[in-house]
């Protein structure tokens, strides 16, 4: 079961690369990475643009500046996950962070 991590951000150049580096160590074998970077002006688009290519990584970057719900439901838009995890740019994921999220719902079917 494939599950989509929505990470909106905004302005958060400093914080961001810690943040996906431990999204991309998840122990879990299928899932997707959504950053949402919601017009940041302090260069963290270009920190994004910097990151090592990963298919698991998808990064959109909104017109404007439009808030932290709106930058999760667009992420959600995009999502192809069955399970929909948020987190915040300035958080750190232990590895097993998303299989205990997704663990108690495998264990409903």
């Amino acid at each position: 079961m494939m599950a989509s991590i929505i990470v909106p951000v905004f302005n958060r150049k400093h914080l961001i690369t810690p943040c996906i580096h431990s999204l991309l160590q998840q122990k879990m074998p299928d899932y997707e990475i959504i950053i949402i970077d919601d017009s940041s002006t302090d260069g963290t688009e270009d920190v994004l643009r910097a990151i090592p290519q990963d298919d698991r990584l998808s990064i959109i970057r909104t017109h404007k500046n439009c808030g932290p719900a709106y930058a999760r439901n667009r992420g959600i838009e995009r999502s192809k996950g069955q399970f929909i995890a948020l987190i915040d740019s300035d958080c750190i994921a232990h590895p097993n962070w998303l299989a205990e999220i997704i663990r108690p719902f495998h264990e409903d079917l």
